[in-house]
């Protein structure tokens, strides 16, 4: 496909919302050499091809649905942004190389961006998000640092960390490797209030020399306390999921009732955003989430120190190829 596409693939917790929406969101009105749009579709359709096992894939296929939705947009570059696009952390990242390979399978010639976050940060906000997604699980049994833990774990489906799988050099050298070093851009989450920095990946791949940033962005680290992590994970057990269908309270308590009644479609989507607002997730974050939230530190001294140390190494790598000393950041 000889148009000029951009990925964004997270990963997840590095601000991707944040970018989607402030970013490429307000771009088209305050940059008047800007022209790229981003799909939905195109997102979900890169996202199902990555998901899907190697020998049931239908490179073909694929290709013709991604050129569709391309066609779609306006004259520019084509923008797929999702920090599903990295891999799911729940397995420890290891499909990172099987979405990259999908990646380069669809796209011959494309810019890769991505974001760091220091680890024991990015972790503590992983496990957060595993709150407010209903795992009843508790911070020392989600953090491993043992790969043979780790291994047994997973086996089971259980929604694990491996410390040791947060780090960015070997997947930057992958990347490197699949799409050329000049093709993929790496930001910082910790420049979010430097828009400059920040966005610079974006201004390198949309080939702008000037461009009209947001205001900086202040990021507060938010989550539950020690305390109230353990009873949202206690109040978790409660609530019934596709993976725990034992549960005795409906992820999506009136969502299912108000689908079947006649209503006309403006009157269902209306009430389908406020059942949105009326979830166990919405009641633990507006109960447990907001009168317990300070910030978090579910890891020990001791533990945040190691997790530092074990990637000190690839961060001061990853220091030197972007050119950023991640030191003032603390990642070394």
């Amino acid at each position: 496909m000889s148009r000029h596409v951009i990925v964004h693939i997270g990963p997840p917790k590095t601000a991707s919302t944040t970018i989607q929406r402030g970013f490429l969101g307000v771009c088209p009105q305050t940059n008047p050499h800007y022209s790229a749009r981003i799909s939905r579709r195109l997102s979900e359709a890169v996202i199902r091809y990555a998901k899907t096992p190697h020998w049931q894939r239908d490179l073909h296929a694929a290709r013709a649905e991604t050129l569709t939705f391309m066609r779609e947009l306006p004259d520019g570059a084509a923008i797929c942004s999702h920090e599903a696009l990295f891999g799911n952390f729940h397995n420890s990242f290891m499909t990172f190389r099987n979405y990259a390979d999908a990646i380069r399978e669809l796209f011959s010639s494309c810019k890769v961006i991505l974001y760091l976050r220091r680890q024991d940060i990015w972790a503590e906000s992983l496990y957060t998000q595993a709150l407010r997604e209903y795992w009843a699980i508790l911070p020392d049994s989600f953090f491993i640092f043992d790969m043979k833990a780790f291994e047994h774990l997973s086996e089971c489906n259980w929604p694990t960390l491996y410390i040791g799988h947060l780090g960015f050099a070997d997947k930057i050298q992958y990347l490197d490797c699949l799409f050329g070093q000049e093709n993929v851009h790496v930001g910082v989450f910790e420049t979010i209030a430097e828009p400059e920095i920040f966005y610079r990946p974006w201004a390198q791949a949309l080939r702008l020399n000037t461009i009209e940033l947001p205001l900086a962005t202040t990021w507060e680290k938010r989550g539950y306390s020690a305390a109230s992590a353990r009873v949202a994970a206690h109040l978790n057990r409660l609530v019934r999921t596709p993976y725990r269908l034992g549960g005795i309270i409906p992820s999506q308590p009136f969502s299912s009732t108000i689908r079947s009644l006649p209503f006309k479609r403006e009157t269902r989507d209306r009430l389908l955003n406020m059942a949105a607002h009326i979830t166990p997730r919405a009641i633990i974050s507006s109960t447990v989430g907001r009168v317990f939230t300070k910030r978090p530190e579910y890891l020990s001294d001791s533990q945040r120190r190691e997790v530092i140390d074990m990637h000190a190494p690839g961060n001061r790598w990853v220091a030197e190829r972007i050119g950023l000393n991640l030191g003032r950041f603390g990642y070394y």
